[in-house]
């Protein structure tokens, strides 16, 4: 039979909380655990991720002492070396976002508006790869109540995701609608889209196609919305490409206020 284990903590004098646990065996705990595809992902990711930067770093060290007296040199050395390091703070970063539990902080936020925000950042990463944004706004969409902050980062998250899916250029696509009394953002790219296989994994932590990245961009995303009582969906588009939904549920008077007839 199952192991339980059970902690015990009072209630200000009104009584006592017991909370049990089911404990994983030993054969459980070396098999699934210790060996599961999701430490096998995580830790494909980290070396992969760590170790590139980390060898032009080691490089550049091992040239320092006969080069060091040439300028052009020691620029280059200090670029690659702040740049490189860069690129290992960044996987720091993401795997901070990933583990953490975001509390939302929830105001009243127009979609449109809050979207527009967003894709203004990536103006001269769409420029320099070439793709061409396409944007429709539903006028009538209603607001929702949403943390800016990690909600922003959610989308940033999937736009990312379909700029890389375009390396050689393309068309992003991005527009909004009222669908079942919610608010939906359509994002969409025309990249080489997603394989069955991979369609299933998508949003798996440390998962990913791409050569780079840790393969959590997705998998926040998808938490976030969750948070937000919303959903993230992926499809395949009809023109080829990447389909990703975002919804919403709008703010809650909104949706209950009964319409007004003129």
């Amino acid at each position: 039979g199952a192991k339980l284990s059970v902690s015990a903590r009072p209630m200000n004098g009104a009584g006592v909380v017991a909370v049990f646990h089911k404990v994983a065996g030993e054969a459980v705990q070396a098999e699934d655990i210790a060996y599961s595809p999701f430490w096998e992902h995580l830790s494909a990711r980290m070396a992969q991720e760590v170790k590139n930067p980390m060898v032009a770093i080691n490089t550049f060290a091992q040239l320092l002492p006969r080069k060091y007296d040439s300028k052009d040199f020691r620029e280059t050395f200090s670029r690659v070396v702040q740049q490189e390091v860069g690129r290992i703070n960044t996987v720091v970063e993401t795997l901070f976002q990933f583990a953490r539990n975001p509390r939302l902080s929830l105001q009243r936020c127009k979609v449109n508006e809050t979207v527009q925000n967003v894709l203004k950042s990536f103006e001269d990463e769409l420029e320099a790869h070439a793709i061409q944004l396409q944007t429709e706004w539903d006028p009538k969409l209603q607001d929702a109540d949403l943390d800016p902050i990690f909600f922003s980062q959610a989308v940033h998250n999937v736009v990312q995701n379909s700029i890389e899916a375009m390396p050689a250029g393309g068309k992003l696509k991005v527009d909004t609608h009222t669908e079942n009394n919610g608010a939906e953002i359509r994002i969409t790219d025309t990249g080489s889209g997603v394989s069955e296989k991979d369609a299933s994994r998508i949003f798996m932590p440390f998962y990913s196609t791409k050569e780079h990245g840790m393969g959590l961009g997705l998998t926040i995303a998808n938490r976030i919305l969750r948070q937000h009582r919303g959903a993230l969906d992926f499809g395949n588009a009809e023109e080829g490409g990447a389909c990703f939904t975002i919804r919403l549920p709008v703010a809650q008077e909104e949706a209950e206020a009964p319409s007004h007839q003129p």
